[in-house]
């Protein structure tokens, strides 16, 4: 049913979900700032990060797959989804957080 801003109508795990997902984006714009700023990572570890850019990686792995192609090399490509790094909170520490 249409909740129709009424608070009374939702469930405490909408309210909970909807929570965890904003101070997850808090966190993790303040997070990006911060190590931005400071440098932190290196080389093409940052372009997640605020002023990053995905274009080198993509560049780097299509010179790399066009040099296999011409040469007939085999190649390895080893992919890591960290999406989910991130959409993980632990229910005891969120407990304790809130209270």
């Amino acid at each position: 049913m249409d909740w129709q801003c009424n608070i009374m109508k939702t469930r405490p795990l909408t309210l909970l979900d909807t929570m965890r997902k904003a101070m997850m984006k808090i966190f993790t714009n303040q997070l990006s700032r911060i190590i931005a700023k400071y440098n932190v990572l290196k080389n093409n570890n940052f372009v997640g990060l605020p002023g990053g850019s995905t274009e080198l990686p993509i560049k780097l792995m299509n010179m790399i797959l066009e040099d296999a192609k011409e040469h007939k090399k085999l190649v390895w490509i080893l992919l890591q989804d960290l999406s989910k790094a991130y959409d993980r909170v632990d229910l005891t520490i969120l407990r304790k957080a809130m209270e």
